[in-house]
């Protein structure tokens, strides 16, 4: 059996760094389902306590229910929660499979899922069923159909996508920034033209029209959001373990972004491309959570996914015969969110 540390037959460097245990550990699929199985018991401990809620601002848009407020039992609302967390990760390994975001990377639809779970065990609203669950899945399912239409127009994805984001800016303002997301995703993927903006617009305009005409919504009943006190941290003590998580998942997603950016452009269009919609997705995301605090609750399961793609990918462009920056990273998360998780357990259990 390997050791981290051995003693070589030198007297000039008596103790060397051995990386491989380390990594095949970070690679395997044990690795990942602890990680799975860590996040969903501190997820439950933390619902189950009921001292973390989610921070969410009050209602704006036309006056439809919050999705937070679709499951009111809190027992429910967990369920609901963790049975999109586990959509999200059968998402993200199919979208890995059938586009082959990550290469040469073994299992990587896996890990990327694992890393997913652990940022998203300590994110605001962990176990509570609102707005980031709806958006997680739409922005996956956008990925995935946009990834389909890559130099192969097919306006009835196009327009699919836009209903998604349309409907879903209805019941929560969260979801209109990423409408122009999506737009410049259609550019990425070399399908802009006056077809697919006449596309764009249908489709976010449809849902309104629709509910509108039916009587649904007025337009009278549009509501400017109201926010609360950006540094009325006194109602925010109970989730300062996520607040401060979220942080470092900003941090990691710009330093691993960045890295990945240097290995991606030598690559072919396709990947840069595939890259750039996760890219753009990731910045809007944690700009978003820095302008809009009081709903961070709605970016961070996106914001976590966006990252633990950079994070991912990063490992997948280790060189041979070394640890690389992506070891390195995960290896430092899994510890922070091992910190974060304990932090957590303990503010649930005093509460």
């Amino acid at each position: 059996m390997r050791t981290f540390l051995v003693w070589p037959k030198t007297d000039t460097c008596p103790l060397t760094f051995n990386p491989y245990p380390l990594i095949r550990l970070v690679g395997s699929r044990s690795f990942a389902v602890v990680l799975i199985i860590a996040s969903v018991v501190v997820t439950v401990i933390g619902a189950q306590t009921g001292s973390v809620n989610p921070v969410t601002p009050p209602t704006g848009g036309f006056g439809l229910p919050w999705p937070s407020q679709w499951i009111t039992s809190p027992a429910l609302s967990l369920v609901a929660a963790l049975g999109v967390d586990f959509i999200a990760m059968a998402g993200i390994i199919l979208l890995d499979r059938t586009f082959h975001i990550i290469r040469g990377l073994r299992g990587s639809g896996l890990l990327f899922a694992a890393l997913y779970m652990l940022m998203q065990g300590v994110s605001p609203a962990a176990g509570h069923f609102c707005g980031g669950s709806v958006m997680v899945l739409v922005a996956l399912a956008s990925i995935f159909l946009l990834y389909s239409v890559y130099q192969s127009p097919d306006l009835r994805r196009v327009l699919l996508v836009f209903v998604m984001l349309g409907a879903g800016a209805l019941v929560d303002y969260g979801f209109v920034p990423y409408i122009l997301v999506m737009a410049v995703g259609c550019i990425q993927m070399r399908v802009m033209g006056l077809r697919a903006i006449v596309a764009i617009l249908a489709g976010t305009l449809v849902p309104l029209w629709v509910l509108w005409n039916f009587g649904f919504v007025k337009m009278g009943d549009f509501v400017v959001p109201g926010f609360i006190d950006n540094f009325d941290l006194g109602s925010l003590r109970n989730v300062i373990p996520a607040i401060a998580a979220t942080g470092v998942v900003i941090l990691t997603g710009c330093a691993t972004g960045l890295l990945d950016m240097l290995q991606v452009y030598a690559r072919n269009a396709r990947t840069r491309a595939f890259f750039g919609l996760f890219a753009v997705t990731g910045i809007m995301t944690g700009l978003l959570c820095v302008i809009d605090f009081e709903h961070i609750s709605f970016y961070a399961p996106l914001l976590n996914l966006t990252t633990a793609f950079f994070v991912t990918l990063l490992y997948s462009f280790r060189q041979r015969n070394s640890l690389g920056a992506g070891t390195v990273a995960i290896s430092v998360l899994t510890l922070l969110f091992g910190g974060f998780y304990i932090w957590k357990t303990i503010v649930s259990l005093m509460l």
